[in-house]
Protein backbone atom coordinates (compact mmCIF):
# COMPACT_ATOMS: atom_id res chain seq x y z
CA UNK A 1 0.00 0.00 0.00
CA UNK A 2 1.31 3.62 -1.12
CA UNK A 3 1.64 6.69 0.88
CA UNK A 4 -1.70 8.17 -0.51
CA UNK A 5 -3.92 5.38 0.21
CA UNK A 6 -2.94 5.65 4.00
CA UNK A 7 -3.65 9.56 4.02
CA UNK A 8 -6.75 8.99 1.98
CA UNK A 9 -8.05 6.47 5.02
CA UNK A 10 -6.93 8.63 7.58
CA UNK A 11 -8.19 11.69 6.24
CA UNK A 12 -11.95 9.75 6.09
CA UNK A 13 -11.53 9.12 9.56
CA UNK A 14 -10.91 12.73 9.77
CA UNK A 15 -14.08 13.56 8.12
CA UNK A 16 -15.96 10.94 10.08
CA UNK A 17 -14.68 12.13 13.34
CA UNK A 18 -15.35 16.26 12.83
CA UNK A 19 -18.46 15.19 11.69
CA UNK A 20 -19.68 12.55 14.65
CA UNK A 21 -18.68 15.99 16.58
CA UNK A 22 -20.45 18.30 14.38
CA UNK A 23 -23.72 15.95 15.00
CA UNK A 24 -22.81 16.06 19.05
CA UNK A 25 -22.61 19.61 19.16
CA UNK A 26 -25.97 20.04 17.20
CA UNK A 27 -27.49 17.77 19.52
CA UNK A 28 -26.06 18.93 23.21
CA UNK A 29 -27.51 22.59 21.77
CA UNK A 30 -30.05 21.40 20.75
CA UNK A 31 -30.85 20.36 24.51
CA UNK A 32 -29.59 22.94 26.12
CA UNK A 33 -32.01 25.28 24.04
CA UNK A 34 -34.86 22.71 24.81
CA UNK A 35 -34.41 23.26 28.48
CA UNK A 36 -36.39 26.78 29.38
CA UNK A 37 -34.75 29.12 31.85
CA UNK A 38 -35.99 29.50 35.26
CA UNK A 39 -36.59 32.89 36.17
CA UNK A 40 -37.73 34.24 39.73
CA UNK A 41 -41.50 35.59 39.88
CA UNK A 42 -42.83 38.77 41.15
CA UNK A 43 -46.47 38.52 42.79
CA UNK A 44 -48.49 40.78 44.17
CA UNK A 45 -51.18 40.06 47.08
CA UNK A 46 -54.17 42.33 46.25
CA UNK A 47 -57.01 40.24 47.82
CA UNK A 48 -56.49 40.01 51.88
CA UNK A 49 -58.66 36.79 51.02
CA UNK A 50 -57.82 33.31 51.55
CA UNK A 51 -59.66 31.33 49.57
CA UNK A 52 -58.99 30.37 44.99
CA UNK A 53 -59.14 32.79 43.19
CA UNK A 54 -58.22 31.35 40.09
CA UNK A 55 -54.11 32.42 40.78
CA UNK A 56 -52.32 35.01 40.49
CA UNK A 57 -53.45 36.18 37.28
CA UNK A 58 -53.14 39.96 37.52
CA UNK A 59 -56.81 40.74 38.69
CA UNK A 60 -57.16 39.29 42.07
CA UNK A 61 -54.15 37.16 43.82
CA UNK A 62 -54.26 36.08 47.39
CA UNK A 63 -51.24 35.60 49.72
CA UNK A 64 -51.43 31.62 49.51
CA UNK A 65 -51.90 31.64 45.45
CA UNK A 66 -48.58 33.69 45.62
CA UNK A 67 -47.00 31.46 47.67
CA UNK A 68 -48.37 28.30 45.71
CA UNK A 69 -47.36 30.57 42.60
CA UNK A 70 -43.79 31.17 43.78
CA UNK A 71 -43.54 27.16 44.94
CA UNK A 72 -43.59 25.93 41.41
CA UNK A 73 -39.99 27.16 40.40
CA UNK A 74 -36.80 27.15 42.27
CA UNK A 75 -35.37 30.69 41.59
CA UNK A 76 -36.03 32.85 44.51
CA UNK A 77 -39.47 34.58 44.35
CA UNK A 78 -40.79 37.86 45.73
CA UNK A 79 -44.23 38.36 46.92
CA UNK A 80 -45.49 41.85 47.50
CA UNK A 81 -48.27 42.81 49.51
CA UNK A 82 -50.44 45.81 48.16
CA UNK A 83 -51.08 48.78 50.68
CA UNK A 84 -54.08 48.31 52.67
CA UNK A 85 -54.15 44.69 52.16
CA UNK A 86 -53.97 42.65 55.21
CA UNK A 87 -54.30 39.01 54.61
CA UNK A 88 -56.26 36.84 56.70
CA UNK A 89 -56.10 33.16 56.86
CA UNK A 90 -59.02 31.50 57.43
CA UNK A 91 -58.37 27.90 56.17
CA UNK A 92 -57.17 25.45 58.27
CA UNK A 93 -54.26 25.18 56.62
CA UNK A 94 -50.64 26.49 57.04
CA UNK A 95 -49.09 27.85 54.42
CA UNK A 96 -45.63 25.73 53.42
CA UNK A 97 -42.50 27.19 52.17
CA UNK A 98 -40.37 24.87 50.41
CA UNK A 99 -38.26 27.03 47.89
CA UNK A 100 -36.81 30.57 48.56
CA UNK A 101 -39.41 33.53 49.10
CA UNK A 102 -38.92 36.51 50.25
CA UNK A 103 -42.64 38.36 51.56
CA UNK A 104 -42.03 41.95 51.81
CA UNK A 105 -45.50 44.21 53.62
CA UNK A 106 -45.63 47.93 53.52
CA UNK A 107 -44.49 48.70 56.89
CA UNK A 108 -44.98 45.84 59.92
CA UNK A 109 -47.67 49.22 61.62
CA UNK A 110 -49.86 48.91 58.70
CA UNK A 111 -49.65 45.20 57.03
CA UNK A 112 -50.75 42.24 59.31
CA UNK A 113 -50.81 38.45 58.14
CA UNK A 114 -53.54 37.31 60.75
CA UNK A 115 -53.75 33.49 60.70
CA UNK A 116 -57.13 33.55 62.21
CA UNK A 117 -56.13 31.47 65.62
CA UNK A 118 -56.87 28.65 63.04
CA UNK A 119 -53.47 27.31 62.19
CA UNK A 120 -49.67 28.11 62.05
CA UNK A 121 -48.93 30.79 59.64
CA UNK A 122 -46.25 29.31 57.71
CA UNK A 123 -44.66 26.42 57.76
CA UNK A 124 -40.81 26.26 56.49
CA UNK A 125 -39.61 22.85 55.31
CA UNK A 126 -35.98 21.75 55.11
CA UNK A 127 -35.21 22.98 51.55
CA UNK A 128 -37.20 26.28 52.57
CA UNK A 129 -36.18 29.97 52.94
CA UNK A 130 -38.67 32.44 53.62
CA UNK A 131 -37.60 35.65 53.96
CA UNK A 132 -40.28 38.35 56.08
CA UNK A 133 -39.89 42.27 55.65
CA UNK A 134 -41.93 44.84 57.42
CA UNK A 135 -44.66 42.53 58.27
CA UNK A 136 -46.75 41.96 61.72
CA UNK A 137 -47.75 38.21 61.88
CA UNK A 138 -50.45 37.27 64.30
CA UNK A 139 -53.16 34.63 65.03
CA UNK A 140 -50.96 31.66 64.58
CA UNK A 141 -51.52 28.43 66.20
CA UNK A 142 -49.68 25.54 66.47
CA UNK A 143 -51.38 22.08 67.47
CA UNK A 144 -52.06 20.73 70.72
CA UNK A 145 -50.31 17.30 72.13
CA UNK A 146 -52.26 14.16 71.64
CA UNK A 147 -54.68 13.45 74.81
CA UNK A 148 -52.54 12.05 78.14
CA UNK A 149 -50.02 14.77 78.31
CA UNK A 150 -48.28 14.59 74.56
CA UNK A 151 -45.84 17.83 73.53
CA UNK A 152 -48.15 20.27 72.20
CA UNK A 153 -46.59 21.79 68.80
CA UNK A 154 -44.20 24.48 68.72
CA UNK A 155 -43.88 27.39 66.43
CA UNK A 156 -47.21 28.97 66.51
CA UNK A 157 -47.06 31.83 64.18
CA UNK A 158 -44.38 29.93 61.89
CA UNK A 159 -42.63 26.24 62.26
CA UNK A 160 -39.14 26.54 61.00
CA UNK A 161 -37.26 23.45 59.52
CA UNK A 162 -35.19 25.24 56.57
CA UNK A 163 -33.77 29.25 56.72
CA UNK A 164 -36.08 31.72 58.22
CA UNK A 165 -35.22 35.74 57.65
CA UNK A 166 -37.58 38.48 59.54
CA UNK A 167 -36.95 42.20 58.88
CA UNK A 168 -38.53 44.82 60.09
CA UNK A 169 -41.64 43.07 61.96
CA UNK A 170 -43.17 42.35 64.48
CA UNK A 171 -44.80 38.51 65.62
CA UNK A 172 -47.26 38.73 68.33
CA UNK A 173 -50.49 36.91 69.36
CA UNK A 174 -49.32 33.82 68.43
CA UNK A 175 -49.67 30.67 70.42
CA UNK A 176 -47.75 27.52 70.90
CA UNK A 177 -49.85 23.95 71.43
CA UNK A 178 -50.96 23.31 75.30
CA UNK A 179 -49.09 19.90 76.28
Amino acid sequence: MGKGAGRQRRGFALKRLIGSVAVLALACGGLVAAAPAAHAANFTVNDAGDGDTGGCDGESCTLREAVEAAETNSEPDNIEIASGINPALTQALSITITTQVTITGQGAATTTIDGGDNQRIFVITEDGNLTIEDVALTGGLAPDGTFGGGVGGGGGGVFNSGTLHITSSTLSGNSAGNG
